[in-house]
């Protein structure tokens, strides 16, 4: 299946995911509870209470989008990975930025690079992982194509 016929369904997915999520936290995002405020305070105060649902909703909506993506085989070419990797996470990144300014109202640098350095760990973490899982599996596929080299035994490198 051609990458670009993957990538609708995925992102489609993705961003209803993104809409359940943002459903599911509602309470806490725009109602607050117990003695803390709704997380969207700030964005409530500044454009009301349906502007600030709008907002959030589409920022979730976005997020999941590029969560369904990141979810895409990876690229042929190790330059067309690392620069597609980067492509998504700058993506992922503003999106991020814009839910943490408008929930939080992360507008301290200080603050907002905490959460940025996190989302960068994160983000790390996971690109490893599936790294390491795909490079496992291309291994797992060579040695039963008989394509991996024997050790030659006795001799030193």
């Amino acid at each position: 299946m051609n990458i670009k016929k993957q990538w609708l369904p995925r992102a489609i997915i993705g961003a209803l995911a993104g809409l359940l999520l943002a459903a599911l936290c509602r309470g806490a995002l725009f109602q607050g509870g117990f003695s803390m405020p709704a997380l969207c305070k700030p964005l409530i105060d500044q454009v009301g209470t349906a502007w600030a649902v709008t907002i959030a909703c589409a920022i979730f909506f976005g997020l999941g989008a590029v969560a369904g993506l990141a979810t895409l085989p990876f690229a042929d070419s190790g330059r067309e990975l690392v620069l597609q990797s980067l492509a998504h996470f700058a993506i992922t990144a503003a999106l991020w930025s814009l839910l943490l300014g408008v929930s939080i109202g992360a507008r301290e640098p200080v603050v907002w690079l905490l959460w940025l350095g996190s989302l960068a760990l994160v983000y790390g973490i996971v690109w490893l992982g599936r790294w390491v899982g795909w490079y496992r599996e291309m291994l797992a596929i060579r040695k039963k194509l008989g394509l991996t080299r024997q050790k030659k035994e006795g001799k030193t490198p």
